[in-house]
């Protein structure tokens, strides 16, 4: 399967900060976490957990082209370029109206990060774009899912700024998560005595692995380039 970025900002140099791999940008303090508390193998640390690893290691990485300032004005928040860049990355903004009862929003308006970057899926994938997560960011993005094998036009993203954040957002800081996923359809059901017995027996046979158990026998390795 495939997944490709085009920059439709032709006039503007991008290849500083093309999108990259998640698991080639792993955040500093997952990297600088010890796998052991007090080199005690029996006590393990967020580091030796596969699932946050996988989460943090899936998709893409869209990021920040440029320095952002953010001042504040009777404590609302002013977004601008901050150098010599193309003024088409100034952070716009949602009507609050449009989204008025969303959870953390604000007394003025949702601001919204600029992509320059087309995608496109291979056929029967969408993506999921979420806020990169693990990651100390004073801003969310309104997470959403599109169908980016049919849309291909840039994708721009919504967010709410930590109250009380001033300065500059870097170059360089990731903005979205990119995570494409095959649209299937589910259907849901409550399990029985069997699931639990099975669960049972699953927990029994990762005890006989310390404390890789879960890798061993159930982790599947996930695959992005």
């Amino acid at each position: 399967m495939e997944i490709k970025f085009t920059n439709v900002f032709i006039s503007q140099d991008l290849s500083k900060y093309q999108p990259v791999l998640a698991n080639k940008d792993i955040p500093k303090w997952y990297q600088n976490t010890e796998p052991y508390v007090d080199n005690d193998e029996e006590y393990l640390t967020i580091k030796r957990c596969i699932p946050v690893l996988d989460i943090i290691s899936s998709g893409y990485l869209l990021l920040l082209p440029c320095d952002i300032l953010v001042e504040r004005i009777e404590s609302i928040p002013r977004l601008t370029v901050h150098g010599d860049f193309d003024p088409r990355f100034e952070p716009m903004s949602h009507s609050l109206d449009q989204a008025k009862e969303y959870p953390r929003a604000k007394k003025y308006p949702f601001l919204k990060w600029m992509n320059p970057w087309g995608i496109k899926t291979s056929d029967g994938y969408s993506c999921l774009f979420i806020t990169p997560v693990h990651r100390d960011l004073p801003f969310k993005i309104l997470e959403a899912v599109v169908d980016t094998d049919r849309f291909t036009e840039p994708i721009n993203f919504p967010f709410i700024l930590d109250d009380n954040f001033e300065g500059i957002i870097p170059a360089g800081t990731p903005i979205a998560q990119v995570i494409p996923i095959k649209r299937e359809s589910f259907s849901m059901s409550i399990g029985g005595i069997e699931e639990f017995e099975l669960a049972k027996k699953q927990n029994q046979d990762m005890s006989k692995y310390k404390n890789s158990g879960y890798k061993k026998l159930f982790w599947s390795r996930k695959e992005y380039s």
